[in-house]
């Protein structure tokens, strides 16, 4: 049996690579399983209280391996957490095991290590869950079925964007979701973004401050919400050509007794081009980790019965 270590992590083990690579594999995953969104999302959240107890895979294993094996073996312990989940509905060991690859014994193993690294409670709340109560008790969920079918298309495509950064995985959910409920509230337009039933609900009265607001500086860039995108535009549309001078028409009165020049060219004053050059992005995530080789990347065998995939 295999053994998790335990080193608490200075930065991100996955790195952004691994991270998005394994994130889109719990994906797969769930849609083979027939998991819901809330289930995939709270075994990725498991996950990352793995990452954050310091669990690395044992010196000589493999780490892309040993990755994707722990993230089936919290996938099916956040299964089994879910009281609406029916227990007929989680797939049998046997039906994991064709379509992962891996043996039903390593995923057991690997859950029994799990609980042991997570002292024997291994449990998780998604930031997607914590969005849900939020919205619901604003009255998110009594919209008109188009209307709640966008938002929670948008959330879920906020939250797969946090879960690929590597700078936010140490931040806790709560705090996450509030973020991401001012972040969906900003970019559906609705107003006042923090209102007052969210100061209730929460506590914190301007969520642009204190620890809350530090999770904002990094999370409305990542979105594309902090008006970057606006300001380029504009940027370029000033430096288009054809606007950096006006040409005038023959003034039809005179100014002062003096009649001006028929056809005369009048140069607009600051017509020059806006020059420089234009600062790049920063990059958000972390590289690569050096002990996950490159080519942790495995191509999933095909499913048996596929649950219907996008």
């Amino acid at each position: 049996m295999l053994l998790l270590s335990c080193v608490q992590p200075q930065k991100d083990p996955l790195g952004a690579t691994t991270r998005q690579q394994l994130l889109d594999l719990a994906l797969h995953y769930a849609t083979c399983f027939r998991f819901s969104p809330e289930v995939m999302y709270d075994s990725w959240e498991l996950l990352q209280r793995l990452l954050m107890a310091g669990a690395t895979p044992p010196l000589g294993a493999s780490g892309g391996q040993m990755w994707r094996l722990m993230l089936v073996a919290c996938m099916m312990i956040a299964s089994r957490q879910n009281a609406t989940e029916l227990m007929s509905s989680i797939p049998t060991y046997d039906v994991v095991s064709l379509n992962t690859g891996y043996s039903a014994d390593n995923i057991l193993n690997t859950e029994q290590n799990v609980q042991l690294v997570l002292g024997n409670d291994a449990t998780a709340v998604s930031a997607l869950r914590v969005c849900q109560v939020l919205l619901e008790r604003l009255g998110g969920q009594q919209q008109e079925p188009r209307q709640q079918g966008l938002l929670s298309e948008d959330l879920q495509g906020m939250v797969y964007k946090v879960c690929c950064s590597s700078n936010l995985f140490r931040v806790q959910p709560s705090m996450v979701a509030q973020a991401l409920v001012y972040c969906l509230r900003k970019k559906r337009g609705l107003v006042p973004l923090w209102p007052a039933a969210l100061v209730q609900l929460t506590g914190v009265y301007d969520p642009t401050l204190g620890d809350l607001g530090l999770v904002m500086q990094q999370l409305l860039p990542l979105l594309g919400l902090d008006g970057s995108a606006q300001q380029q535009q504009q940027q370029q549309a000033a430096a288009a050509p054809g606007g950096a001078a006006v040409t005038a028409a023959a003034p039809s009165s005179a100014t002062a007794g003096a009649a001006a020049p028929a056809g005369a060219e009048v140069a607009s004053p600051g017509a020059a081009a806006a020059g420089g050059s234009k600062p790049a992005a920063a990059a958000v995530g972390a590289a690569v980790d050096s002990s996950v080789p490159a080519a942790a990347k495995v191509v999933d065998p095909v499913p048996a019965e596929p649950a219907g995939g996008k």
